[in-house]
């Protein structure tokens, strides 16, 4: 795959070249253009020749707004390109395991959730930045919401068969994600959100916007008959005055939703380039028909309703510019661009949340797709009609390189059934159960897993690995280690689906008779529940548990020595660990044991 995506980051890097010599040449263009007119304004206004001046003032936009619109079509060009270079090398670099650049998904940390913070969902070298094609704060938030919790079996499937039908899609997928990359400076859209939950104040919004049009057109004739007539310009300035003072009624307001939804627009630029993009498409699978159905209403598409909205908020950011205040007063501009937002906003306060979502939904099916077609050893997991049931042929971590990775397989099945794995220090037990994780983090939310082939539940997942003294809360790891033990437990009294454990160094925190004895009360009360799942220990007394119970399996991660070096080969076998390397390392570092 690397060689393709060299090859497309290439030639686009090319092509954005040769419009960005395109595009300066224009604005050459446009500066000669606007430098010959202010010519013409002062030469014309010197000469009082205001029939000349009043021509070149109304006649000047157009030429100058025909290449303003050509400037930024070259620029959205040049600008795709560049940034669908970057896609395919940002693609090369996640190749390589070189995950440090991309978005981490702190802000979704949750030290409390059932398996995030063990499995390396969000942070550094995470689960997140291997996956995240995301370019909206919507797209971040539905990964993030995706990966926090299960989907029901159908959903997953129907995410499946959109990733399918996605994956293969380069050229469209890679210009949607490119799409949502040219809007990018603000990535708020709590203010937007605020905004539209308050209410109107513009009253008799149709008597306002008359009276408006009305000075509007007094305004236009006392400008045409003082040109015709050739009288004084006072007639004029009184005109404008007029307007000024309607309009400055409205100032204070048009400041207040200038301040909230300030720079909105870019933000909702990238939403209309990707939905444009979703509605000129036609998909085959049921859940990409049902999203893109959710952007039309009562015959109005979502692309041109968020349109109207970034055209009328653009209006606001512009309110400094000199020539646009002349306009302003002249048309009363500010009247009727609120009156405007303001019903924009009955028409659309409901619907513009379910736009994002989708949009954000999108966003992901597409990183999952993009994930799919960059990682063609990857596959789709079968999801079992078992309430309790995990297997895998080649299962392999995601975030370790391919080349360093080691697989296995593996199978877990039946209600209360547990897998106790022993084995040395380093050998691969913690790996192993972040494997079955993050896989399973994968399959639950309808991506590929990192295997030849899975077949899973549908679980609700949880882990304990990574219990730490909190000095703030004066919690010791062992207490820390308890409390997440008492998460467990009452999750299995009340989840609604089976729950997947992953215990990892069970009770490490206290003397080995108390740890022995607690474990083993554990492992018999959770084989008793409506769970599965694995306990790792270094108790070899806790294996003994397999001749007793059913339930009970173990398997081992085992270590050799040669030439006074440990290897691992970081293979699950079956039954109890039978090597144990403690004092080899202990000895190695400098301990002297007997």
């Amino acid at each position: 795959m690397k060689k393709e995506f060299e090859s497309r980051a290439g030639h686009f890097k090319k092509t954005s070249e040769q419009l960005s010599r395109k595009h300066s040449l224009i604005a050459v263009f446009r500066i000669l253009i606007f430098v010959l007119s202010v010519i013409f304004v002062f030469y014309f206004a010197n000469e009082r020749d205001y029939v000349a001046l009043a021509v070149t003032v109304f006649l000047f936009p157009v030429p100058f707004g025909f290449l303003v619109n050509y400037h930024n079509k070259i620029a959205y060009q040049r600008n795709q390109a560049k940034f669908i270079s970057q896609i395919n090398e940002e693609e090369i670099v996640r190749l390589d395991g070189e995950l440090k650049s991309f978005d981490e998904g702190v802000d979704f940390f949750d030290n409390g959730h059932a398996y995030t913070s063990d499995l390396d969902v969000f942070g550094k070298n995470s689960l997140f930045q291997l996956i995240s094609r995301a370019t909206t704060p919507s797209g971040r938030n539905v990964l993030a919401e995706w990966f926090k919790a299960s989907a029901v079996k159908e959903e997953i499937l129907d995410r499946q068969n959109a990733v399918k039908e996605l994956a293969p899609q380069l050229e469209w997928r890679q210009g949607f994600q490119a799409s949502g990359m040219h809007h990018n400076k603000d990535k708020s859209i709590e203010k937007l959100t605020s905004w539209l939950e308050e209410e109107n104040q513009i009253s008799k919004p149709g008597f306002k916007q008359s009276i408006a049009i009305a000075l509007t057109v007094i305004a236009l004739g006392v400008i045409v008959y003082s040109i015709i007539a050739n009288i004084t310009f006072s007639f004029v300035l009184l005109a404008l005055l007029t307007n000024g003072i309607f309009l400055g009624k409205y100032l204070k307001y048009s400041k207040e939703v200038s301040e909230k939804i300030s720079k909105i627009s870019e933000l909702l630029a990238s939403y209309v380039s990707l939905i444009s993009l979703i509605e000129a498409s036609n998909f085959q699978s049921k859940k990409l028909i049902t999203l893109k159905s959710s952007f039309e209403n009562e015959g109005k598409t979502a692309s041109k309703e968020i349109k109207k909205l970034e055209k009328l908020l653009d209006h606001f950011d512009r309110r400094a510019n000199p020539f646009y205040l002349f306009y302003s007063i002249l048309l009363n501009l500010d009247v009727h661009r609120l009156v405007q937002v303001e019903q924009w906003r009955i028409n659309n306060r409901e619907n513009i949340q379910k736009w994002f979502e989708s949009i954000g939904q999108f966003e992901v099916l597409c990183s999952y797709a993009a994930y799919s077609y960059a990682n063609p050893d990857t596959t789709f997991p079968e999801i079992s009609e078992d309430r309790f049931e995990f297997s895998s042929k080649d299962l392999g971590h995601p975030l370790i390189q391919s080349e360093k990775r080691v697989k296995n397989d593996f199978e877990i099945k039946g209600e209360g059934t547990i897998t106790l794995i022993t084995g040395s220090n380093m050998s691969g037990k913690s790996t192993f159960l972040r494997t079955v994780g993050v896989n399973m983090v994968l399959a639950s939310s309808g991506a590929t897993v990192s295997a030849k082939s899975v077949k899973t539940s549908v679980v609700q997942l949880f882990t304990g690995m990574r219990s730490a003294d909190d000095l703030d809360e004066g919690i010791s790891s062992f207490y820390a280690e308890l409390k997440r033990i008492q998460q467990l437990l009452k999750l299995v009294e009340d989840s609604e689906i089976p729950v997947m454990f992953m215990l990892d160094e069970i009770l490490k925190g206290t003397n080995s008779k108390d740890r022995h004895k607690g474990a083993e009360a554990l492992v018999r009360q959770l084989s008793k529940t409506q769970s599965f799942g694995f306990v790792s220990t270094h108790d070899l007394e806790l294996a003994k548990l397999a001749k007793e119970l059913d339930t009970v399996k173990n398997k081992s991660f085992n270590s050799s020595i040669k030439d006074d070096e440990i290897i691992f080969d970081y293979k699950i076998t079956e039954g109890a660990c039978h090597s144990f390397n403690a004092s080899e390392l202990m000895k190695k570092i400098g301990i002297k044991i007997q």
